[in-house]
């Protein structure tokens, strides 16, 4: 028997979206292995006197060290790609910094291009305890010659040979940096 009352009617005003692009690990950290892939490179190849060593614990990468800008003033950690990142746009980090100035850099082997141009990007963390997630776009590399801007050019992913952060910003004095993870986005 009905009380005669109607049950309201239901509505729904939802839209669907498309879900976010699936990033893909582009290193595991948690390997044991992993580290002996990563390459610390200072100022020192130029006669500088930055200092930094890399470690990976518990699946995390720790880049800490020391930044002397009288005679260079860099430190950087470097990984070389096992193949080329296809058609990606893009990197998404996960980490933890100590608020300093990092960038992330590039590296392809696209024909016609000097080796040793790189391409660079800020990376957008505010630094602090926890951990941030930051995208860098390929579209806002620029191409640098040994930290000096060059017309190059765009990174090309289908040639991606290398994948980097440097610190680089000018300022004397200790840094660390924390990667959980870095993936690559379509």
């Amino acid at each position: 028997m009905s009380s005669g009352t109607a049950a309201p009617a239901q509505t729904s005003s939802s839209t669907t979206t498309a879900p976010p692009p699936r990033c893909e690990p582009l290193a595991d950290l948690e390997d044991a292995d992993e580290l002996g892939r990563w390459q610390v490179v200072n100022d020192g190849v130029m006669g500088g006197r930055s200092s930094a060593e890399a470690t990976v614990v518990d699946g995390e990468l720790s880049l800490a060290g020391e930044i002397v800008t009288d005679g260079g003033g860099f430190s950087s950690v470097r990984l070389a790609l096992a193949e080329p990142l296809g058609e990606a746009t893009g990197l998404l980090l996960r980490l933890r910094t100590d608020g300093r100035a990092y960038e992330l850099t590039l590296a392809d082997a696209a024909p016609g291009r000097d080796r040793r141009v790189s391409h660079q990007a800020p990376i957008a963390a505010t630094g602090g305890t926890g951990w941030e997630e930051v995208v860098v776009d390929f579209a806002d590399l620029d191409a640098s010659f040994f930290g000096r801007p060059v017309d190059a050019d765009p990174f090309d992913p289908t040639a991606a040979v290398e994948v980097g952060i440097i610190l680089a910003d000018g300022s004397d004095g200790p840094f660390r940096l924390e990667l959980d993870w870095i993936r690559v986005c379509p």
